[in-house]
Formats: C-alpha cells, sequence, structure tokens
C-alpha cells in the first residue's frame, strides 16, 4: 500500500504530461480506497507498466537543452537519496534525468542535516557534467541548507563537502515537503526501506549512542542465531550468540521514536511486568493439582488432604500464590499509569520468582517421589522456575535495583580500595 501510494503521487507529479493518466491509473487508485479489497490483478499490473513507459519517455522525459536553466531538486530520507534534474520549456518544468541511490549504512544514523547535504553533494556530482560552469537553482525541504557556506565549525567531512559543492554556482530554495513529491518518492524507493547492518555481534556492549532499534524477524537472511539444545525450561538462560551479517530491516520493523537505548529499555518495560506474572500461572497450576493429588491420594485408608502437615504446606502454598497476584497486579497498574520505575519491577521479579521456588518446593514435597516424575506438573515447574528466577539478572541483581532505587547509594559497582587500583 505505502509503495503504491509513493509511486502515484510521483506520477501524479506529471499527470498533465500523460495521455488519459486517470484512464490508466484507474484499476491502481481503486486499491487506495477506503475498505477496499487489496486484489492485485492483471489490470492492475497492465496500468503499472504503462505509467513507468510514460515516465522515462516523451513528452515526461525530455533531452537536456543547453539554452534553458537547469534545476535540481533533492530529498533525503532515513535510507535513501532522490534528486531529478528539471527544465522548462515554455510548458512546464519536465524532468531531465532521475536519480535515486540507497543511503550507505553508516550514514543512516546521522542528523538530518547531514543526509541532506550528503544527497545534495550526490546529486551535483552526478549531474557535474550539465552543472558545472553555468548557474542553476537548488530546491530543497531542509531550510537549514542555505547556511552551508556561514557554518563555523564542521566535521573534516562535511567541510570536504562543502568545498566540493562550493564549485558549483547555484542559488538554493526551499520548498515545503509536500511539493517536493518527485524527490521525494525516489528516496523513499521500498527496496531502501530498511537498515543494513554489515556486521553485529550481541556480546559486545550496548552504547548510549544507538540511534536506530529495529527488530529483526526470525528466519531473515543474514541472521545467526545459537540453537539451544537440551532445554527443559520455558526460557533460555544459557548465553547465546546472535550476529547479524548484511541483514535487511524493512520500516516497519524499525522502532520509532526510539534514538537510545533509554529509549529500548523503556519499550522492553512491558516484559518486565510479564515476568512478574509468568511464575503466578506457573504457581496456580502447581497448587491446583497438588490440591487435587491431596484430595484423590489415600494412605492408611485416608486422603493425604487430611494429614495435618500437608494442610499447612497447602496453605503456605496458597498464602504464596495470592501475594504473588497482588505484586504482579500491583506492577501493572503502576505500569499503565507511567509510574513504574526500575525498582518497582525489580522488587516484583525478585519477589515472585522467589516465593515461586518456595511454592513449587512445596508442591515437590507433598507428592513425595512423584514430585520428581514428569507424569506430574512439578517437575515441569521446576524447571520452568529456575530460568525466570535467573533472567535479567538473578534475584541478587533486582535485590540490588531496588537497594539503590530506596537508598539511593549504587552498590553494583564499589570502589576499589587505593592498594587495590595500584595492585591491578
Amino acid at each position: 500500500m505505502t509503495k503504491l501510494r509513493s509511486f502515484l503521487g510521483l506520477a501524479n507529479y506529471y499527470r498533465k504530461f500523460v495521455r488519459n493518466f486517470s484512464t490508466i491509473a484507474a484499476s491502481l487508485r481503486r486499491l487506495l480506497k477506503k475498505d477496499a479489497i487489496w486484489k492485485w490483478d492483471k489490470d492492475c499490473t497492465s496500468a503499472l507498466k504503462k505509467l513507468k513507459r510514460a515516465l522515462i519517455k516523451y513528452p515526461v522525459l525530455k533531452v537536456a537543452d543547453p539554452s534553458l536553466p537547469f534545476v535540481v531538486t533533492t530529498d533525503a530520507s532515513q535510507y535513501g537519496i532522490g534528486a531529478v534534474l528539471r527544465q522548462d520549456d515554455g510548458n512546464g518544468y519536465k524532468p531531465v534525468e532521475f536519480m535515486s541511490a540507497r543511503m550507505p549504512s553508516e550514514k543512516v544514523a546521522t542528523s538530518t542535516y547531514e543526509r541532506e547535504l550528503y544527497a545534495l553533494r550526490q546529486a551535483l556530482e552526478h549531474w557535474k557534467h550539465y552543472l558545472l560552469g553555468r548557474h542553476f537553482k537548488v530546491y530543497s525541504d531542509h531550510g537549514t541548507l542555505r547556511w552551508l557556506k556561514t557554518q563555523a565549525k564542521m566535521t573534516p567531512e562535511l567541510t570536504r563537502w562543502a568545498a566540493e559543492i562550493d564549485q558549483y554556482d547555484f542559488e538554493l530554495k526551499p520548498v515545503k515537503g509536500k511539493y517536493n513529491v518527485v524527490a521525494n518518492a525516489l528516496s523513499r524507493r521500498s527496496d531502501y526501506f530498511g537498515a543494513i547492518a554489515h556486521y553485529m555481534d550481541m556480546r559486545t556492549n550496548l552504547q548510549e549512542e544507538v540511534r536506530q532499534t529495529f527488530l529483526v524477524r526470525k528466519g531473515a537472511a543474514g541472521l545467526t542465531a545459537t540453537k539451544m539444545e537440551n532445554k527443559i525450561g520455558l526460557r533460555m538462560v544459557q548465553n547465546g550468540d546472535i550476529q547479524l551479517q548484511a541483514v535487511f530491516v524493512p520500516e516497519e520493523d524499525r522502532l520509532t521514536g526510539v534514538s537510545s537505548f533509554q529509549d529500548t529499555n523503556k519499550v522492553l518495560a512491558g516484559s518486565r511486568v510479564m515476568v512478574a506474572w509468568q511464575p503466578v500461572g506457573i504457581v496456580m497450576g502447581v497448587f491446583d493439582m497438588c490440591n487435587r493429588y491431596l484430595k484423590e491420594r489415600r494412605q492408611f485408608g485416608v486422603p493425604l488432604a487430611a494429614m495435618q502437615l500437608n494442610q499447612e504446606k497447602l496453605v503456605r502454598m496458597l498464602g504464596n500464590v495470592q501475594a504473588m497476584i497482588l505484586v504482579a497486579w500491583r506492577v501493572s497498574k503502576l505500569y499503565e499509569e507511567g509510574k513504574m520505575t526500575p525498582g518497582h519491577a525489580s522488587l516484583a521479579k525478585a519477589w515472585n520468582t522467589q516465593r515461586a521456588r518456595e511454592t513449587v518446593a512445596l508442591g515437590r514435597e507433598l507428592l513425595g517421589g512423584n514430585g520428581i516424575l514428569v507424569d506430574y506438573l512439578v517437575a515441569k515447574a521446576f524447571s520452568d522456575i529456575e530460568p525466570i528466577y535467573s533472567y535479567e539478572g538473578t534475584y541478587d541483581i533486582n535485590a540490588l535495583v531496588v537497594g539503590r532505587e530506596v537508598t539511593g547509594v549504587a552498590s553494583m559497582k564499589p570502589r576499589l580500595p587505593t592498594s587495590s587500583r595500584e595492585h591491578f
């Protein structure tokens, strides 16, 4: 849908030069109507081919006329650059050439100003044979480019680009993005809507300078992930190895509004709430199974539920279940209200996983020898609880997070005594 809308926007800009444009584009436009059923048929394919041919032939595309002034229009998106070279022959501006290219991956995370300057530099270099030695106009929707020649401080790379651009005699004109349709569409080609991660080893430290965060789907080309063998728990806690080698990530998988690891941390906050809820479901299942077992299993002619010590253990299990539910509910409310802190999440995870271990251990005791058989829920539940207990840093780390929030003193990285520092 996005691809089609972008293409029709570009084609519509030159519709007055395309005979029967409305008739040709009708089968494509119907797909963009509200509540329309998406069905790409042979009429759509035919219309797309006709419009593409029209855009690269006369009268839309014209031969450059050295006697007429040139106009260059540029645009840069997150992942691509686009430009069009135009001339006005008296019947309106017509394109002489189109240019489109993928944004180099090392520039994806740079500022908008730098990307727009890169697009301008590339366009001028591409049409150097037309533009060098003559006056022309440049249109860009990024107004700050007009201050290029008055910048006091620039990086070495930007300084080099500025020197290259300074060879040309042009007047920079601002244009609103909604009127920069053609260059905009060229810079946003669907096959550019992705980030290329040349090589990324997830074992390296995450840096605050991370500018773009994205999802990589399972099975993506270039993704290598360690397969954990012989795992009996619900979660994986063994150290894994995830590597990305030239993985293409489409635009829809980029997390918008994320510019640092702190923002990523906010996205993950919801999962921390779920870590508090997961052991609740497990121990509820263990409690129900143990309760049935004690009532159905008989010893010395009476059900095991008649034994006082068994009832005491069952009541302790129930108390833990109810407390865990309340803790998980409370941290969920804080999360919904936007008030949850790392300390809240860590306290909920630490408390619930510790109570879950205790509850499952009580269930194993109630079942006696049957508590370690795979035919009963307890053995599997114990295997599931342990990874959750270790998830995101074990009880000890979660306790230190809470302690830091309560006291205001961080104890995870204590300063070494002077003598120890000198020794190392």
